[in-house]
């Protein structure tokens, strides 16, 4: 890459947080040109902080970074907890550009002033508008199709096409990693070593069989050199066993000689014993060399180990059918009247996708059923969208408190989900991806009787989105699921509810009339 198609550079960074017991990245080079990125990688390897990074949000322990670039980087970040300065400066623009974006993505100032009754996907609209109207000349998105409808992620994509400076994004969608990135930044995440990132300059798809044609030759190359191995270390027992043999034939030819032997036979024994020790010596010596240079050969070469394991889920059927229902209550939020007169229940066997636009009251609606428990409410598993500082901390204090073998149960359904315990063990902090699977995790070994999961690939990398849809059709309890992955509800859910315009319309295998 020239120097003048160079847009950030890293110099040998080095980046470590506070109580950290191993450094994230360590002397890290890296030259981004303009033009899209994608950055993928296993939950907890450094994506999001790598962007931090670049923004300046974090200052690296040793190395330099280097943005030659003559306008302004924005960073839309995962969370929408708060609108943020960004935000409010974009709701009090006039001019026509912000007009224009504002009608694309429907957003309007009255939506700004009551952010807190924004569904998430409304805020995640806000917070990509507003990176977007500062016309950045780096744009860094973390994880940016969260929270959207089909229709949003569809303008987000058309957005993300016109920005012509440096972008690089953050997503588990391989859809946009493959439609709108030129190249893809793999962060290899390592046990108790510094993460890795490894530059493909093809979009994800190909990069992803790059790897596993790479790792498939290294498997077989491994594989070639420890049969080799195993032949040299038997050569070398031979060759050992042959000494051993000549040594002791030199000392029995020794011990035999007498008086009566003429001094030219006695000689003659012991000179070919001697020789016969020698030569066995020398082949033993030259079989345990070879052999020692193949094991190192053997210990310089990557161990692949399967994170990946299936989740199976314990489970307890509730004594009560149904689990929940809605006896004919209004959905509201705030002075706004989403629906009307909701009359539904989920069976203890049930499993229902909840569908709809971004705003329609899907996660209003799954609070409000919460309030219409049939069974306790401790044997239900609810996921949130987003996770709270306050939820977070006090889900880790919690994990951190269980006895040793309950904690050690918890951190084998952490491990099936595709995280390693023992950073978190040590006191790392999780990220928001490792947080839902502790989240899921805990719930998951206290044996629910019912799920409702608002969005819970959100912040997954794509090998665990695949646990969790595995383990959620293994599942015989109740579930109720609200997620804009097509692919995931379809195969999940049976039934499908969709709300949108105070309407609930049940769409299964045996109805479709609207509630």
């Amino acid at each position: 890459m020239r120097a003048s198609q160079v847009a950030a550079r890293l110099e040998r960074v080095s980046f470590s947080y506070p109580q950290a017991m191993v450094e994230l990245f360590s002397e890290l080079d890296l030259h981004l040109s303009p033009g899209w990125h994608g950055l993928v990688g296993a939950n907890g390897a450094g994506k999001s902080t790598l962007l931090h990074l670049l923004a300046a949000r974090l200052t690296p322990t040793h190395g330099q970074i280097h943005i030659a670039l003559p306008g302004p980087v924005v960073l839309c970040e995962q969370r929408v907890n708060e609108p943020g300065p960004l935000v409010e400066e974009a709701a009090h623009r006039w001019d026509k550009e912000a007009m224009r974006l504002k009608s694309r993505l429907g957003l309007e100032f009255e939506g700004w002033a009551r952010w807190e009754t924004l569904s998430p996907g409304e805020r995640k609209r806000w917070q990509i508008g507003a990176a977007l109207m500062a016309r950045p000349a780096m744009l860094l998105l973390d994880e940016p199709t969260n929270h959207l409808d089909a229709p949003g992620q569809a303008w987000l994509l058309e957005a993300m096409r016109l920005h012509k400076g440096l972008g690089v994004v953050v997503s588990h969608r391989r859809e946009l990693l493959d439609a709108l990135c030129t190249s893809t930044l793999w962060v290899e995440s390592r046990a108790e070593r510094a993460s890795q990132i490894q530059v493909y300059p093809v979009p994800y798809s190909q990069a992803a069989e790059l790897r596993q044609a790479a790792s498939d030759h290294a498997r077989q190359t491994r594989q070639t050199l420890q049969a080799r191995c195993d032949r040299q270390e038997q050569a070398a027992r031979e060759a050992a066993r042959r000494q051993q043999s000549a040594e002791r034939s030199l000392k029995s030819s020794s011990r035999m000689s007498s008086a009566r032997d003429s001094d030219a036979r006695s000689m003659g024994n012991k000179i070919r014993a001697s020789w016969a020790e020698a030569g066995a010596g020398r082949q033993a010596g030259i079989a345990t060399r070879a052999l020692q240079k193949m094991r190192a050969e053997l210990a310089e070469l990557p161990i692949e180990k399967t994170r990946w394991r299936a989740l199976h889920i314990d489970f307890e059927p509730s004594p009560k059918d149904p689990v929940l229902s809605l006896p004919g209550v209004d959905l509201v939020a705030g002075t706004h009247r989403l629906a009307r007169d909701l009359r539904l229940a989920l069976g203890r066997h049930e499993k229902i996708a909840l569908r709809g636009p971004n705003g329609a009251g899907k996660s209003t609606l799954l609070r409000l059923a919460l309030d219409h428990l049939h069974i306790p409410r401790d044997r239900v598993l609810y996921l949130p969208q987003e996770l709270s500082l306050e939820q977070s901390t006090a889900l880790i204090d919690e994990l951190r408190a269980l006895p040793g073998p309950r904690l050690g149960e918890v951190m084998n359904i952490v491990a099936a989900l595709g995280m390693e315990p023992r950073p978190f063990l040590k006191g790392d902090a999780p990220s928001p991806g490792q947080m839902r699977k502790l989240a899921l995790a805990r719930a998951l070994h206290q044996r629910v009787w019912a799920m409702v999961l608002d969005e819970p690939t959100n912040h997954l990398d794509l090998p665990s989105i695949e646990l969790l849809e595995e383990a959620l059709l293994d599942y015989p309890g109740a579930l109720l699921l609200v997620s804009h992955d097509q692919n995931l509800c379809q195969r999940v859910a049976p039934t499908h509810w969709h709300l949108e315009g105070q309407t609930l319309q049940v769409k299964g295998p045996d109805s479709h009339e609207a509630f």
